[in-house]
């Protein structure tokens, strides 16, 4: 508790209050002193920009706590491991998002806390007090954080030893909102650019490109991805660095007036392809692969099942550029908000911002692998373990593996002639790591570098890499409540209309998947906008006049995020019309003005 103005400085109140000890767990009775510490709390704030309320609560809990004692208070924080100032944050940063909140007004739960820290394992282990001073102290540290975050030269954040370093190393500590804010002076210090006009873009010879199994050059070229890196990514890189469309775009053979959903379109359509077989600059990962071919039993608790790598067979010139265009469509989607569905594991992302990657890492990725050697090195420390049954368990292994791409690659020289034994398994476990951590460094390192065209990467690194992931992809559910905030309605609509009722009750009865296509009818991109701050322009709903509104369908302008509702006045009817509407109407075509085209037949497969 602060003090008034005219309290005496240091003068304390008194308590009593009935406490558990963290580290015997008896219950005792403590003398609760009420103070500010000794510190001039007004004189302080006309001098300062820093704002001392966290610190002097802090001050009073541990006042009131360990009554001055502060070789307890260090026992007890250090019986609390650091996961749990990591969680703290990660529930701040995810109330903020979902209340659209300041973080200084987030509160912990209290009462029953289980169902509140389901996503937080940590937190539900930990004393109620403890977790409520503990927030008060990453707060604090966070306050300091912003003054001082400017000040440190981020150039320097891979060099060893360095305050940019060590920033970066406590960035799962800094709240989200506190990162946001330093990253938005940074990109709007990097100037802004041009774009690259307008370009044209044959999506009948890309989509023809579908059903081709080579994966060459050739067909990657003719691809949406291929034919706008064509035209784009040799231009100047500060053309692209826009605050919203980063070119123009015209349809061959479609009647489309590009006022940003044709734009919006050939991102998607982009990532889409690097997505799919004929474009392989991205492969599925083993957990992928596991699934699909119907090894999910030992899949629990791994959820990246649905993430694809950088392919390391691809490494000619073309490719890496191919891959430095890739990093500045990452770099786009963080410029102009475009929340791009990249399917990039924890691996990649750490890579491209020069965090340690570590064996869990991996497993994300390649759970048996992980487990096999984590087996073998469980087998080296067991003392019952001999030769002959080691060779039960595991002969047969040479020093070999296969790469992510199906390649079969020698771990070492002469390591097709190498068995694997009891003595040599250290090193074989140290050669799969070392290969498998590091498979696709080259393909990486390209994307960072285009990256680095786009955004400031020094300062994306004080974010965590699902931080990076969530200024790329945004969330991957339609947050319905945001949507509702960030809605228009055109007379006679209102959200009390009868209409308007039926529309969100039946936004709220679709599944995931659903929400998000129609997210993509009415705006041509599958999902939101972090906050309502990164909102292009609000989701419009007008009335769609038509003589037989539960027998018509819903229209959208994807330019103007605009869909025209009939007044339906049965959910039934509106379910099925506007199911049908964003299951089937994907292409873009201006009142059916589209234009001659020809696709061009070639003999490969």
């Amino acid at each position: 508790a602060n003090s008034g103005p005219n309290a005496a400085l240091g003068a304390p109140a008194t308590a009593t209050a009935a406490t558990t000890d963290l580290v015997s767990g008896s219950p005792c009775t403590t003398q609760r002193v009420v103070w500010d510490g000794g510190v001039d709390t007004t004189s302080l704030h006309s001098t300062t920009q820093v704002s001392l309320h966290s610190l002097t609560e802090a001050s009073a809990a541990l006042a009131w706590r360990y009554d001055g004692d502060f070789d307890r208070f260090a026992k007890d924080c250090n019986a609390v491991p650091l996961a749990v100032d990591f969680e703290i944050v990660e529930y701040v940063n995810d109330q903020c998002l979902t209340l659209s909140c300041e973080p200084g007004v987030v509160e912990l739960p209290t009462g029953q806390r289980e169902g509140s820290y389901l996503a937080y394992p940590h937190l539900s282990k930990v004393p109620q007090y403890m977790l409520e001073l503990r927030l008060l102290v990453v707060r604090h540290f966070n306050t300091m954080m912003v003054n001082a975050l400017p000040l440190v030269d981020l150039r320097q954040a891979t060099t060893p030893g360095s305050l940019a370093q060590a920033v970066c190393s406590s960035c799962a500590l800094i709240f989200m909102k506190t990162k946001l804010d330093i990253w938005n002076r940074a990109l709007n210090a990097g100037g802004q650019g041009s774009s690259a006009g307008e370009i044209s873009i044959n999506r009948h010879i890309a989509g023809y490109q579908h059903s081709k199994r080579s994966g060459s050059d050739r067909v990657m070229q003719r691809s949406v991805f291929g034919q706008i890196f064509a035209r784009v990514h040799n231009l100047p890189p500060k053309q692209l660095r826009v605050s919203d469309r980063a070119w123009r775009v015209s349809f061959v053979g479609e009647g489309s007036i590009d006022a940003g959903g044709p734009y919006r379109e050939s991102l998607s359509d982009m990532v889409k392809e690097l997505h799919m077989p004929h474009m392989p600059l991205l492969v599925p990962c083993a957990n992928r692969k596991a699934e699909q071919e119907g090894f999910v039993a030992g899949m629990s608790g791994i959820h990246s099942m649905d993430k694809y790598v950088p392919n390391p067979s691809k490494s000619s010139p073309l490719h890496l550029e191919m891959y430095a265009f890739m990093g500045k469509l990452l770099g786009i989607a963080m410029r102009t908000k475009a929340a791009l569905p990249f399917h990039l594991p924890s691996m990649v992302y750490k890579k491209i911002l020069g965090h340690t990657v570590r064996p869990l890492d991996l497993k994300f990725i390649d759970k048996f692998l992980v487990d096999y050697l984590q087996s073998l090195m469980k087998a080296t420390r067991d003392s019952s373990m001999t030769i002959d049954l080691f060779e039960d368990l595991y002969g047969d292994r040479h020093f070999t593996t296969n790469s992510i791409d199906g390649r079969e690659l020698e771990l070492k020289p002469g390591g097709r002639m190498q068995e694997l034994t009891l003595d040599n398994c250290a090193e074989f476990v140290e050669l799969m790591y070392a290969y498998h951590l590091s498979e696709f460094d080259v393909q990486c390192a390209a994307i960072a570098r285009g990256l680095a065209t786009q955004v400031p990467l020094n300062v994306l690194r004080v974010f965590t890499w699902n931080q990076a992931e969530l200024l790329v992809t945004g969330r991957n559910e339609v947050d319905l409540r945001l949507l509702r905030e960030m809605t228009v309605y055109d007379s006679p609509f209102t959200e009390s209309h009868p209409t308007m009722r039926l529309f969100w009750e039946m936004m709220e009865e679709f599944t995931p998947a659903e929400r998000s296509m129609m997210i993509k009818f009415a705006w041509s991109r599958d999902r939101l906008p972090l906050t309502a701050a990164d909102f292009s322009s609000k989701f419009k709903i007008t009335r769609l006049h038509t003589s037989n509104p539960n027998q018509s369908f819903p229209q959208a302008h994807t330019c103007f995020f605009t869909i025209d509702v009939p007044e339906y006045t049965d959910l039934e009817a509106m379910t099925q019309r506007c199911r049908y509407a964003i299951e089937n109407c994907t292409s873009i075509d201006n009142d059916g003005a589209a234009g001659d085209f020809q696709v061009e037949e070639d003999d490969e497969e």
